[in-house]
């Protein structure tokens, strides 16, 4: 009653329909002078363009999954909430920087293991997770030009009911973090690796290199409009196994040659 100001906060704003959006325009035009409106919505290409046009805005940045795991833990501790730290870490990654969703992804992990320690594999499971060592030994056997395992791991992949976006989501990622790792000049502090993470990545760019990866991510691309026409995604990640590791071979024999025209 006794503040200068009045802020009047609308949450999820892209939902209003035509006529309350009609009213709310007509508030923004013109407010009292004490009046602020805060419009909140994580879909702004909904609104009417005559509201955006008399608006200031405020963009959120996305928060960094390890600024998250350790948000978490810290909630975990403080509710005495068991989970393990390779939970914590699936948690985060899959908010995908949002901040909401992640608390959202510790309440349904607590619910799920009430009284339990929530371990990474009841983490994967609970919120549908692909489990990104596999993606890890996927990109690995391709390097080995190792079909037949690469193979399997696809199968295994498909069969544990991972969906399309899940899948080229979590191998793109793996993809990116390897580019981004080598053209940091290897600090796994960019994308705040451990110990451990930091040895896999550090192992895998010896065989992955910057040429491969970045013909992989295109074959990715590939598969995300080849399914918008309903292709099959067994066959199109067979396809992009195929292709790369034919890829590798590629390299690998452009690289011997090389080596003896040095001699």
């Amino acid at each position: 009653m006794y503040c200068r100001s009045k802020y009047v906060i609308i949450d999820e704003a892209h939902g209003l329909t035509g006529l309350a959006a009609d009213a709310a325009l007509k508030m923004i035009e013109e407010p009292p002078d004490f009046v602020r409106f805060i419009l909140c919505t994580t879909e702004p290409e909904s609104f009417k363009s005559t509201i955006p046009s008399r608006c200031i805005y405020l963009n959120f940045k996305k928060v960094e999954w390890h600024i998250l795991q350790d948000h978490l833990g810290i909630i975990a501790q403080k509710e005495n909430i068991k989970v393990s730290q390779d939970a914590l870490r699936i948690a985060a990654r899959s908010s995908q920087g949002s901040v909401r969703n992640a608390l959202q992804n510790l309440q349904t992990l607590s619910s799920y293991e009430h009284e339990k320690e929530i371990t990474g594999e009841v983490a994967r499971e609970v919120l549908n997770e692909v489990d990104d060592l596999m993606i890890f030994d996927l990109v690995q056997q391709i390097t080995n030009v190792n079909t037949p395992a690469a193979m399997a791991i696809i199968d295994k992949l498909l069969s544990q009911g991972n969906s399309a976006d899940k899948i080229i989501n979590t191998i793109g990622l793996h993809l990116r973090n390897l580019l981004v790792y080598i053209m940091g000049g290897e600090n796994g502090e960019i994308l705040g690796l451990n110990e451990e993470e930091v040895n896999k990545y550090s192992h895998q760019i010896k065989k992955a290199k910057i040429e491969l990866i970045s013909y992989m991510l295109g074959l990715l691309a590939k598969i995300r409009r080849d399914i918008a026409y309903n292709v099959d995604l067994s066959y199109l990640l067979v396809d992009f196994v195929a292709l790369s590791t034919i890829k590798v071979i590629k390299i690998n024999r452009i690289e011997k040659e090389n080596k003896k025209e040095e001699k």
